[in-house]
């Protein structure tokens, strides 16, 4: 029974006189060996004999042939006759077209909620502290405010340390015999 699945589309193929003839040779061979794939062939082959006697196939007459192979050869010709962009919308358009619109309605629905949050966030804010302004007493504050010039005292006191070695001098600013605008050395 496990087998009789991959002959199952075999065996509508072959009912409807559609089985590919290479193809043949493998299903008559599984046939053989298979009762339950014969009676269900049998069953097809009475079930469409019944159709085919109970309903009657209409006769067309030769005017209605001419004109439905008339139709017919109209409508390849304009399809034909179709740029490849219409081509594609047409082929692609009905596909698609449910999909994108839904995406669309989605994104809108997003961004609308998204928006409403936004709003309700930027309105609350400024009126509470972050959590780390929260953590941060005043004293901290004040000096993350002044931090530029903390480290510019660092630099001024590094200096002063390399000017009080000994050894260290700065060659004085006035010339020679000439003492600052006070009187005596500046430095």
């Amino acid at each position: 029974m496990e087998n009789c699945a991959k002959y199952q589309e075999a065996l509508y193929l072959e009912v409807y006189g559609e089985l590919n003839p290479a193809d043949y040779p493998d299903w008559e061979k599984h046939l053989r060996s298979c009762e339950h794939c014969r009676k269900e062939r049998e069953s097809l082959h009475q079930f469409l004999q019944t159709v085919k006697q109970t309903i009657p196939t209409p006769l067309l007459s030769s005017e209605q042939i001419k004109r439905q192979v008339r139709l017919i050869q109209e409508k390849l010709q304009e399809e034909k006759d179709l740029s490849w962009q219409e081509k594609w919308r047409r082929v692609l358009f009905p596909k698609f077209a449910p999909a994108v619109a839904t995406v669309c309605v989605v994104l809108i629905i997003i961004s609308w909620l998204g928006w409403k949050e936004f709003k309700k966030f930027e309105v609350n804010s400024p009126s509470f502290p972050t959590t780390l302004e929260k953590q941060i007493d005043r004293n901290d504050l004040e000096v993350i405010k002044h931090l530029e010039f903390l480290k510019e005292m660092d630099e001024v006191e590094k200096l002063v340390r390399l000017l009080d070695k000994p050894g260290n001098s700065l060659p004085s600013p006035y010339p020679e015999g000439r003492e600052g605008k006070y009187g005596g050395n500046d430095g």
